[in-house]
């Protein structure tokens, strides 16, 4: 018997070695089915779990193997890579980081840390870890596609066609690179091309997360040849495969940003005005700005602009107001935020300013901006924290926000409520909820607010840039009007990348009429909004 076990855990070794995990998985689990012990089965079945896609199963196994083996680094590192690709970083992080040193697995280890880093919108440590790994192994095919991917999102063309070339190279198959070739056709202006290689990958890949990448590129690449009817199915289908996909729906729980927390946030904000709380004078306060408004709005066009003003730096949509020494997020609270003591507010003054430095601010330039679009739902936090700060407030026509937001493939890990956008209706039902919060607040703060719309910075680029430059009180500069040519190869971090590279266009101004009929059943919900911001819908 223990022969017949030896033998089947070799073989069930090769199948593994040989790329068969299905012939793998049946060898372990008949051995585990006479001996329930058997830790080497147990942890070459959690790899082939892992091959065949199945992370939960996988970590089960992998699991069990590192309780029982707590020093063994090949379970460490397993286990890590499971819980990577189930998106569980925080508990990845510390098992590959253990790993990175190890002959064997450290490799390893740094792509999946790399993997992590990007999902967390940590671009630039995952594109220094590619970078090592690359120079290490040189013919490594998914890092060099990797590569490829980082440098299409920071808009460096040339570089990103070079290492998917690179990468295909080495392996024709390889569906990241071929992601990568399809965008860079689409980019190209090439849609034909562009549209039959993201119609295959979505068609043939195993993987549900190449097939919604290649959706979503594919329905960018019908909207940009005019074939709306084939752009709306393709991200609706898209959008249905991320909601297949989640493994935690967005709840209705007392989050920040949830429809029940903003719910709850509305009703405390009528029986708390702000004109009623105790004023903090006692501290001089540092140059931050807030852009606000909700996603999709123009805030990324907005930050590209700013950012090229050799006074400003904008922190891109990290939550600086995350760390306080009392969460003032959540509902109950929010009664002792209108009374809280001038040293307590100064003490969260000065946590906000230390998580801006670790988010990457240089604290050098005269102003900061915070771009986080969702802050208009915490204007009261702003007007609490920094009742001084300019509030920039982005608007654009409702229903071009919502079919935006609709149609893009935002990271359901920042922000859970970005869940609500996978669907029209709650997309809608959304944008009426955050506006009714957000517009209210906004009438109660001390704050100087600015609005600016996004057709009118489109059709008057330098009056309305001139205009939001005096009111953050900056000189101007004549570099905001090649803001486009001053930001060449910075990344941003935002699924809007691509509209930063160029001049600005009108092209988008008005794409609802596209899919008018597509946005009838959500024209009620926002009707109200259109009026008020001064659109037209007709």
């Amino acid at each position: 018997m223990a022969e017949n076990v030896q033998e089947k855990l070799h073989e069930a070794e090769r199948c593994l070695q040989i790329g068969n995990p299905a012939k793998c998985l049946e060898l372990c689990s008949e051995v585990l089915t006479v001996e329930p012990q058997n830790t080497i089965a147990r942890y070459l079945r959690g790899i082939a779990h892992h091959e065949l896609l199945d992370f939960d199963t996988s970590i089960r196994d992998l699991e069990a193997v590192a309780n029982a083996n707590p020093d063994n680094d090949g379970a460490a590192f397993f286990l890590g890579r499971a819980l990577n690709r189930a998106e569980r970083f925080e508990e990845a992080q510390p098992l590959l980081e253990r790993t990175l040193s190890h002959e064997q697995f450290g490799f390893g280890a740094r792509y999946e840390l790399a993997f992590l880093y990007s999902n967390l919108r940590r671009k630039d440590e995952a594109f220094a870890l590619y970078k090592q790994m690359i120079a290490i192994k040189p013919d490594h095919a998914p890092t060099a596609a990797k590569l490829a991917g980082h440098y299409e999102q920071a808009n460096d063309l040339s570089s990103a066609e070079q290492w998917m070339s690179h990468a295909l190279n080495i392996d024709p198959k390889n569906r990241p690179a071929k992601l990568v070739k399809a965008t860079l056709l689409r980019r190209g202006g090439q849609y034909k091309e562009a549209t039959e290689l993201f119609q295959t990958l979505e068609a043939e890949a195993p993987d549900s997360k190449v097939r919604i990448q290649a959706g979503y590129g594919l329905g960018k690449s019908y909207d940009a040849a005019e074939e709306w009817d084939k752009a709306f199915d393709s991200m609706t289908r898209s959008n249905q495969l991320q909601i297949e996909a989640l493994k935690s729906p967005a709840s209705e729980e007392d989050t920040i940003h949830s429809f029940k927390g903003i719910a709850s946030l509305r009703q405390w904000l009528n029986e708390n005005p702000f004109d009623e709380w105790v004023s903090d004078t006692q501290e001089a306060q540092p140059r931050v700005a807030f852009l606000v408004g909700f996603p999709r709005s123009g805030t990324t066009l907005l930050h590209s602009i700013l950012s090229a003003h050799p006074d400003v730096e904008v922190i891109e949509e990290t939550n600086l107001f995350m760390g306080l020494h009392r969460d003032w997020h959540q509902i109950e609270n929010l009664r002792a935020l209108s009374q809280e003591s001038s040293d307590s507010v100064a003490n969260a003054r000065r946590i906000f300013m230390a998580n801006a430095l670790r988010a990457g601010a240089s604290g050098d330039r005269a102003l900061m901006i915070d771009k986080q679009p969702l802050n208009l739902t915490s204007a009261f936090l702003i007007h609490r924290i920094f009742p001084e700060a300019p509030i920039i407030f982005a608007l654009r026509h409702p229903l071009d926000s919502c079919l935006n937001c609709f149609f893009q493939n935002f990271s359901l890990h920042d922000n859970i409520s970005m869940q609500y956008f996978l669907d029209l209706t709650s997309t809608a039902r959304y944008y009426d909820r955050v506006m009714d919060l957000g517009t209210l607040a906004l009438k109660q703060v001390s704050n100087p607010v600015h609005r600016i719309h996004y057709e009118h910075v489109v059709g008057d680029f330098e009056t309305e840039i001139r205009g939001l430059v005096k009111f953050l009180d900056l000189d101007w500069d004549d570099r905001l009007l090649k803001y486009y040519e001053v930001n060449k190869g910075q990344r941003f971090n935002t699924p809007s990348y691509e509209m930063v590279a160029k001049p600005i266009s009108s092209r988008a101004v008005g794409r609802w009429q596209n899919y008018a009929d597509k946005l009838e059943p959500i024209v009620p919900v926002l009707n109200p909004w259109i009026k008020r911001f001064g659109y037209a819908n007709d």
